[in-house]
């Protein structure tokens, strides 16, 4: 398991493709992590700050993950889905790591209503689109316009990239209607 610089596990939390986990992609998530998704046991949020401290856990610019710890493992079969992720409590983006096993896949799909940023960070794999198909390998970085279709599938090395998008707002709970 990856961890943070202090010692804290990395990862979980996402759909597999990188979006905040609505839809077909959001099957799959690595099982056993606790991510940087909210307070450690301390009550301190990933920056060391108290969760209601946001004025300063915005301000201060700091590593998160490393891509070596990140890659280190990119073939084995048992990860999958999001292997790290983004979770500062007052971010505007989101960020995952997600791993592909090797030859596995994620089915076709219409990606979400933001545009999405992928980094391709280790493996290899395709990237089917309408337009035909995108060979994906570390180092590039790939577009996704809102709601394009795809599916992916990873080479013999399995797949990571980085994904980055606008954040989702979570779901709200409403009145009841009259």
């Amino acid at each position: 398991m990856t961890t943070d610089a202090a010692g804290r596990p990395v990862g979980a939390g996402a759909g597999v493709d990188g979006s905040a986990g609505d839809g077909p992609e959001a099957a799959g998530t690595a099982a056993g992590g606790t991510g940087l998704d909210g307070p450690a046991p301390d009550g301190t949020v990933p920056d060391g700050t108290a969760p209601d401290d946001t004025a300063s856990a915005t301000t201060a610019p700091r590593i998160l993950a490393h891509t070596a710890a990140l890659t280190a493992s990119a073939s084995d079969p048992d990860e999958r889905g999001a292997v790290w992720r983004l979770a500062e409590p007052t971010r505007h983006l989101d960020a995952n790591v997600i791993a592909v096993p090797p030859h596995a896949s994620i089915d076709p799909h219409a990606g979400p209503s933001e545009d999405v940023l992928w980094h391709v960070i280790a493996g290899s794999g395709t990237l089917a689109t309408d337009d035909g198909d995108v060979a994906l390998s570390p180092g590039a970085i790939v577009w996704l316009p809102r709601g394009s279709k795809r599916a992916v599938i990873a080479g013999d090395a399995g797949l990571r990239y980085l994904s980055v998008h606008r954040r989702k707002s979570g779901l709200q709970i409403g009145s009841r209607p009259a």
